[in-house]
């Protein structure tokens, strides 16, 4: 190919680029990954677009690299609000520890977000970036923290807060990074970490940085690939969820996990702490450091709705017959606010008599007398249909069912259809779906008595001899 010939070149996506001369002859060439739409012309263009496409490639190798800022510079609060996420709001924030010992991090392709903070057991600051073959070890003289007793621990990094959630559930990514792998795997004593929640529903303190599935705490000796002076080699304990970084670049710890996410269940709009602790175990030797991703400290989904015990999405219509009794609950909260104005954690609507507007029903919850969380059902739409008073669930069509009287004070009689005398069994749920009581027969109907059963309303599943839910339903004592 001669220079002074005239050329198009076009830009396609992945490996290759397309090349089109004058005699309209298609010739594939080789380029980088990083391609944009453009046209070459004459060998000025082309020399712009190399130097495009240089500039490319200088910010993803920079976007690779971990860049961290240290030390007293960046305060508490500063860390707070870089992982702060939707649906929590943080108040009473403290730092304990050395004033390097924390800070924030970009790049390093570590997390999808692309940075976070850090909390270390050494000094925090640029070396962090580098490879793993530099030595991080630094003793800060600092005390350890008991919430990890009787461990004797050294240079303890803490970082604490209350928050209230704007649903019933809180989440956050987190990667546990130390240079004591791969050596000193399975030792008596490795550094630890954990991330603490108390509050409501909480007896103890509880640590939610758990390996996947498990109620193990993530730890050296239970996310490794094997001891080594070297690259890991075995045996494998949970080592999924480990990165082997011996001797590589672009960041400095031997041996890391893989992002993981801790997760907790709590009362929307309630108050609970939060303790993010790590600190050196047995001597205050060879750092390790927790980082965690930006904006992933997070509340989302709202609250549940349940219509008859059965989740709820938004805008769902539920169809029922005129006069029908329908309850509503929402999960355990500290005040309940409805729409129709009550303040139970649930209702009982009546469905509406045949060509009546539709009835929309939500919840909120949120914290008196601050009002600074609110937390929110989804809406949901309740109508009538033409149906028949004794219709059968329409979900398992499979018995003609007569539950009598309902409600009822003394006793009641729940009669079905079991021409083959299957073992058939009648499970009684109160509103929060709680087991009350469970009868068992070959035959086709259940006496229920009201005995020590309290005056409310409650749900009831009949099940076959291999378990499945025949049919379904609610009964009111009075």
């Amino acid at each position: 190919m001669q220079l002074s010939e005239k050329f198009i070149i076009i830009l396609y996506p992945r490996d290759t680029i397309a090349r089109k001369n004058d005699k309209n002859e298609l010739m594939k060439i080789k380029i980088s990954s990083y391609i944009f739409p453009y046209f070459i012309k004459n060998l000025s263009i082309m020399k712009k677009a190399i130097s495009i496409l240089s500039l490319i490639l200088i910010a993803a190798i920079c976007k690779a690299q971990l860049i961290v800022t240290g030390g007293a510079a960046v305060t508490p609060a500063q860390m707070i609000n870089h992982i702060l996420g939707w649906g929590v709001m943080a108040t009473n924030i403290t730092y304990t520890g050395s004033s390097q010992a924390h800070g924030i991090f970009n790049g390093g392709n570590l997390f999808i977000a692309g940075g976070g903070i850090i909390l270390s057991t050494g000094i925090v600051d640029y070396n962090i970036g580098w490879a793993a073959t530099n030595l991080l070890t630094t003793n800060l003289a600092q005390s350890g923290d008991t919430i990890f007793s009787p461990a004797n621990t050294y240079d303890a990094t803490v970082l604490e807060f209350d928050f209230d959630a704007a649903s019933d559930s809180i989440r956050l990514n987190f990667i546990f990074a130390s240079e004591e792998y791969n050596e000193f795997v399975n030792a008596p004593a490795n550094d630890l970490f954990g991330i603490f929640i108390s509050g409501p529903g909480y007896n103890n303190t509880q640590n939610i940085a758990l390996i996947p599935g498990t109620s193990t705490p993530v730890s050296i000796n239970n996310v490794n690939n094997g001891v080594s002076s070297g690259s890991a080699t075995g045996p494998c304990m949970n080592c999924q969820y480990f990165i082997d970084n011996y001797g590589l670049n672009n960041f400095a710890f031997d041996g890391y996990t893989i992002p993981l996410t801790a997760t907790a269940v709590v009362n929307p709009c309630e108050t609970y702490h939060l303790k993010i602790v790590i600190a050196d175990a047995n001597n205050p030797d060879f750092d390790s450091a927790l980082l965690i991703e930006d904006g992933s400290f997070s509340s989302a989904g709202g609250i549940d709705l349940f219509v008859d015990n059965v989740p709820a999405l938004a805008n769902d219509t539920v169809s029922a017959c005129p006069g029908d009794t329908i309850i509503l609950l929402v999960n355990q909260a500290s005040n309940y606010n409805w729409s129709t104005g009550a303040s139970t954690q649930s209702i009982m609507v009546v469905a509406p008599p045949l060509g009546f507007p539709i009835y929309q029903y939500s919840a909120f919850v949120t914290n008196p007398p601050f009002y600074s969380c609110f937390a929110y059902t989804p809406a949901i739409w309740i109508k009538s249909d033409t149906c028949s008073a004794t219709a059968i669930n329409p979900i398992e069509n499979k018995s003609e069912v007569s539950f009598f009287p309902n409600p009822f004070n003394d006793r009641a009689k729940l009669i079905f259809k079991n021409s083959n005398h299957e073992h058939i069994s009648l499970k009684i749920f109160d509103v929060a779906h709680k087991l009350i009581k469970v009868f068992e027969t070959t035959g086709e109907e259940f006496e229920i008595q009201k005995g020590n059963i309290e005056p409310g309303i409650y749900f009831y599943e009949l099940t076959n001899s291999t378990s499945q839910i025949i049919y379904d339903g609610k009964m009111v004592v009075q």
